[in-house]
């Protein structure tokens, strides 16, 4: 509490997701996607609960995934459309006050390499790192970070 008003409080947890780069999937795009680059993408199912820890209703506007690569950098992960489960992630994502939501989504990572068989384990760091970032109503964000 904060000047008599209640503040919204969003957390996010991880309830599945995958150890390691091996167990990420493997896509190859279309000729059309990444404006025809060589590359292919890797997709890995994630599923998050986001608590709202406080007394007031909130919603879920969107969201930013990262993956955390082995020079220590982040790169994003965008939600994989083909594989996402429209339940859990049609936006806006309705969160009641002090209950959890599933968020269940398949993310995807472009990898710069033509033939993939170990471009992809030498830039993911090992064991595996997400970010997830819900962007809920007001201007705050709440950013949490799992694995390593």
């Amino acid at each position: 509490m904060t000047n008599g008003r209640e503040r919204a409080k969003l957390k996010t947890h991880v309830v599945e997701m995958p150890r390691f780069p091996g167990h990420f999937g493997w896509i190859r795009p279309s000729p059309t996607e990444n404006g025809g680059a060589p590359g292919a993408y890797r997709v890995a199912y994630f599923r998050f609960a986001v608590a709202n820890d406080s007394s007031l209703p909130n919603a879920i506007l969107g969201y930013t995934f990262w993956v955390k690569a082995k020079d220590d950098t982040w790169m994003v992960a965008p939600v994989y459309p083909r594989f996402d489960n429209i339940e859990s992630s049609e936006l806006p994502i309705n969160v009641p006050p002090l209950q959890t939501i599933a968020l269940d989504v398949w993310l995807r990572i472009w990898v710069d390499v033509p033939e993939e068989k170990t471009g992809f384990f030498s830039a993911i760091a090992s064991p595996a790192e997400v970010k997830v970032e819900p962007r809920p109503l007001g201007d705050k964000t709440f950013t949490d970070t799992f694995g390593g």
